[in-house]
C-alpha cells in the first residue's frame, strides 16, 4: 500500500510540473577593455542602481494581459532581478557609445565622477507585441548634490520596439533593443563630458 501510494505521489507530481524554463539576461558578454586611460586621466560616468517599479523588479518575465492584468511567462525568467539586469545592459550599450568615457557601477573614487540616473516609469510588454519603455534620466556634474534638480542633461523617454512575437526570446530581444535606444539617447546627450572635463580642469 506504502509503494502504491508513493508511486501515485510521483506520477501526481511529475503531472503537476509544468514546461522547462529557459533564463534570460538582457545583454550579451561584454568584450575585454582596458580599465586605466594611457594617460591616468580618464573620465568616469557612473551608472548607479537603476530604479524600477516594484511589480517589475523580479525575476518573472512579466507581459501585459489586458488593460490591468499582468501574465507571468511560464517557460521563461530573469537570470537576475529585472533592476539589476537593465542596470548592466544599459551599463554594456554605453560602454560601446561612448569610448572616451570610463562607464562604471560604482566608481573608483581616484576622479570626481560624472553621475547618471535612470528611473524606468515603465517596461512592459503589450498584447500586440509593442515594447513601451518608459523612463526618466539624468547625468549630474561631479559637484552636484545627488538629489538636486537633473542636470546639466536630463529628460524623460518613451521608446516603442514591436517583438517578432509573443515567445520569450522575442519578448527578450525586444526588451534589449528598447534599452539600447535608451542608451543612443544618453549618449548622444553626454558625448560632450570629456570636452567639459578638461575645459573645467584647465581652469
Amino acid at each position: 500500500m506504502k509503494r502504491f501510494c508513493l508511486m501515485v505521489l510521483l506520477t501526481m507530481t511529475g503531472c503537476s510540473a509544468g514546461p522547462a524554463q529557459h533564463l534570460y539576461v538582457l545583454r550579451a558578454p561584454e568584450p575585454p577593455t582596458a580599465t586605466v586611460a594611457p594617460d591616468g586621466g580618464e573620465t568616469e560616468l557612473e551608472l548607479r542602481r537603476v530604479s524600477v517599479p516594484d511589480f517589475l523588479d523580479t525575476t518573472d518575465i512579466l507581459l501585459r494581459d489586458g488593460t490591468n492584468g499582468l501574465r507571468v511567462s511560464p517557460t521563461g525568467r530573469w537570470g537576475e532581478r529585472l533592476s539589476v539586469g537593465f542596470a548592466q545592459a544599459l551599463r554594456g550599450a554605453l560602454v560601446s557609445r561612448l569610448p572616451a568615457l570610463r562607464v562604471v557601477q560604482n566608481a573608483s573614487g581616484q576622479t570626481r565622477a560624472w553621475r547618471a540616473r535612470v528611473e524606468v516609469e515603465a517596461f512592459d510588454v503589450l498584447p500586440d507585441g509593442r515594447c513601451v519603455l518608459s523612463a526618466r534620466w539624468s547625468v549630474l556634474r561631479p559637484d552636484a548634490i545627488p538629489e538636486t534638480a537633473f542636470e546639466p542633461v536630463g529628460e524623460r523617454s518613451t521608446i516603442v520596439v514591436q517583438a517578432s512575437g509573443r515567445d520569450d526570446a522575442a519578448v527578450v530581444a525586444a526588451m534589449t533593443r528598447a534599452i539600447d535606444a535608451l542608451a543612443d539617447r544618453i549618449a548622444t546627450a553626454t558625448s560632450e563630458i570629456p570636452r567639459h572635463s578638461r575645459a573645467a580642469s584647465a581652469r
